[in-house]
């Protein structure tokens, strides 16, 4: 299996549960392991050694008490480690310090409150190996800084002793290394530091580290240094990443590791400052390069569905930007759509490409659409998973409402029937059917829902309906099944609206797509799937709940709007009988 793979990513996730949860139980086997192979490679001549064994560092599960161990035996082993095995555990033990922060948030926060001291101590241990491994090779910096960063967040005494010095206050020469090293980050993320491309590149990726690392600290501990110390970089860090005319690149093969950096950003800086829009103008801004959208849907993503400490700030406050993020999807769509090949596999993120003289186009057209194909597919993704960022109309008139309500659905009905992109069809239908709640039906128009559902839910099923008449839909049975859910919700809705639910109900698409459904079930019950059969018996049992919500208890009412009531009424039973 490719590396690079999907399939390859779903199983080295698994995995790391695996060795999670089995570190929960038997923590003290798998440690040892990891400090047998540390021995081993303390002493080992080769230049390339196996250092897979190490990697477990990164998967397990550690308290803060495991943390300090942990660290206490990389300071007596780091020493006598090859190049090769030194990066190596650096990469580890940085994600490892990520996951103690997920998991136990209230053990860093802890820390920030009270500083623990056997930590503090070993993490300047180990600072100060890692300033001996790094010194005057520029090349290793963007290695050994961001660790070293988050050594110093975890010491908050030692980082606010190193800045009251910038004021006058007397630092410890035994932290002069440190106070050295955060002024060459300041000086390297400076645009006017004057610093090589390496230590510029090596000073973002550890300043996005700070700054994510500070939305772990409680926003009402405001006198935390690690703030200060965010304020001082953040205007030049966004300034370095977000810059259109000179989009951030490192070499073509760290371009997944930009993009997830520049995410990483985003999502901090929210955090940090959720009411300051610059970066976000940035991304919106359609004449930008197309890697920031994709920066910017896949941080809304991180937002709405990451498991929120309590003084993170909500997604609600992106809704006002509800109207701009409409017009990317739709201007995304169109692209996907005009540019379309039929047969052009749908590419993850590697198929963002910049040229040096082009900044922000691709290299090519086949993969310009691929990459316009997987902004798509995460913006479906970020419909269905909060489809208010794209319903929110606050303060806007009806018609307004209801037709941007109109232009977001159609487009996403227009992705359904796309047999070439499978993934982003499976995302659209899940959006429609978030989109369908009765909750969310009332949101397409406020100020008069029952009419707006009754025009746009009926557009969309007179256009599947279609589909599926004219047999251009191969998962045929998959699209029944979906549509029936549809009229469930439609059902559900009519029935909290039940006094007014014919209201607006008279207009020529509704009849129309009613006429499209009879045709399909009645169509459908001749399909050789006998699971589609039994799918379109079921729908014309929801076809008469609908006409009984409509109509209450007025039986004549009820056969003047389904004449063929009695009788669907029977197919939906024949239903349980071929079941049975």
């Amino acid at each position: 299996i490719p590396n690079d793979s999907q399939l390859h990513c779903q199983i080295k996730n698994l995995a790391s549960k695996v060795l999670f949860a089995l570190s929960v139980n038997f923590f003290t086997a798998v440690f040892n392991r990891i400090s047998i192979h540390l021995q081993e490679l303390s002493v080992s001549s080769e230049e390339n050694p196996d250092c897979s064994d190490i990697e477990l560092i990164q998967h397990i599960n550690i308290d803060i008490v495991r943390l300090i161990q942990l660290l206490m035996e990389i300071v007596q082993k780091a020493r006598q480690l090859k190049k090769t095995a030194h990066m190596s555990l650096m990469n580890s033990l940085e994600r490892a310090i990520w996951n103690w922060m997920d998991n136990y948030p209230h053990e860093f926060a802890a820390i920030q409150r009270k500083p623990n001291d056997n930590l503090a101590k070993v993490c300047s241990e180990l600072f100060d190996i890692l300033d001996f491994f790094a010194e005057n090779k520029k090349n290793r910096a963007a290695t050994v800084w961001p660790l070293q960063m988050m050594l110093l967040v975890l010491s908050p005494k030692i980082l606010e002793e190193i800045a009251n010095a910038e004021t006058g206050a007397p630092c410890s020469p035994k932290h002069s290394k440190k106070r050295q090293f955060i002024e060459g980050v300041k000086r390297g993320v400076s645009a006017h530091g004057g610093s090589s491309k390496q230590l510029t590149e090596a000073a973002a990726i550890t300043c996005v580290r700070l700054c994510k690392a500070s939305t772990y600290i409680n926003n009402l501990d405001s006198s935390n240094v690690t703030f200060g110390l965010v304020q001082h970089v953040m205007g030049d860090l966004t300034a370095l990443l977000f810059n259109p005319s000179k989009p951030f690149a490192r070499e073509k093969s760290y371009l997944a590791q930009d993009i997830d950096l520049m995410i990483d950003c985003f999502v901090s800086c929210f955090r940090i400052k959720p009411h300051n829009d610059e970066i976000i103008k940035v991304c919106l801004n359609l004449n930008s390069p197309s890697i920031y959208q994709f920066v910017l849907v896949s941080s809304l993503y991180r937002i709405a569905t990451q498991v929120r400490l309590s003084w993170w700030p909500r997604i609600e406050c992106i809704y006002p930007r509800s109207a701009d993020l409409r017009n990317l999807f739709t201007e995304t769509l169109n692209k996907v759509t005009q540019s379309y090949i039929s047969h052009t596999p749908l590419r993850m993120i590697q198929n963002f490409t910049m040229k040096g003289k082009e900044q922000g186009k691709y290299k090519d057209k086949g993969e310009d659409i691929a990459s316009h194909k997987n902004l798509l597919l995460w913006m479906v993704r970020l419909i269905h998973t909060d489809p208010m960022l794209m319903l929110y109309n606050q303060g806007k008139p009806g018609h307004e409402m209801q037709s941007s309500t109109l232009e977001l659905i159609n487009g996403l009905v227009s992705l359904v029937h796309q047999p070439t992109m499978p993934d982003i069809a499976s995302e659209a239908m899940e959006a429609l059917l978030v989109l369908h709640h009765p909750d969310k039906i009332k949101v397409w128009n406020p100020d008069d829902p029952i009419k707006t559902f009754w025009d746009v839910s009926s557009q969309v099923l007179f256009s599947i309906s279609q589909k599926l008449i004219q047999h251009q839909i191969v998962n045929y049975t998959d699209i029944l099944k979906w549509l029936r859910e549809i009229l469930v919700r439609r059902n559900a809705f009519l029935a909290s609206m039940k006094d007014y639910a014919n209201v607006g109900s008279h207009i020529a698409i509704c009849k129309q797509a009613h006429i499209k459904l009879e045709v399909v079930f009645f169509t459908y019950l001749w399909s050789v799937d006998m699971e589609a059969v039994l799918v379109s018996l079921s729908c014309f049992a929801l076809m008469c709940e609908e006409a009984d919500i409509r109509c209450g208890s007025d039986e004549v009412a009820v056969t003047s709007l389904v004449p063929n009531y009695h009788l669907y009424i029977e197919l939906a039973q024949t239903s349980n009988v071929l079941t049975t």
